[in-house]
């Protein structure tokens, strides 16, 4: 049940991204819309992969004491890696919000010259 949640949640939360097949659907969110919806996303990831950073003890239990892969990797090292990452997809999404927002629209009639 878990799994059928998260995918439901995950394609609710992309669906407003990608366009949807229909022009006539009634959903449809703007380009700046969508790329203000981008940044919102970001948002958690950048403040969560920030405090899991900063923090210079291990946060979560389980890193302490759960199997390692790899076994010369310290737990608080491997969280600040896990930090990165979780930071680096919210710098990402960020990244793609200001290229969406920054792109000339076709809904404003602005088109590149051939």
């Amino acid at each position: 049940m878990p799994h059928l949640t998260m995918l439901i949640a995950g394609t609710l939360l992309w669906w407003t991204i990608l366009r949807p097949t229909s022009d006539q659907c009634a959903l449809r969110m703007s380009e700046r819309g969508r790329a203000v919806y981008l940044m919102m996303m970001s948002v958690p990831m950048l403040a969560d992969g920030t405090v899991l950073w900063l923090v210079p003890r291990i946060v979560y239990q389980p890193y302490a004491v759960g199997p390692r892969l790899a076994r010369w990797l310290s737990p608080l090292v491997d969280q600040h890696l896990a930090a990165a990452a979780v930071g680096g997809f919210g710098l990402a999404y960020l990244s793609m919000a200001i290229l969406l927002a920054s792109s000339p629209s076709r809904e404003r009639g602005l088109v590149a010259a051939d």
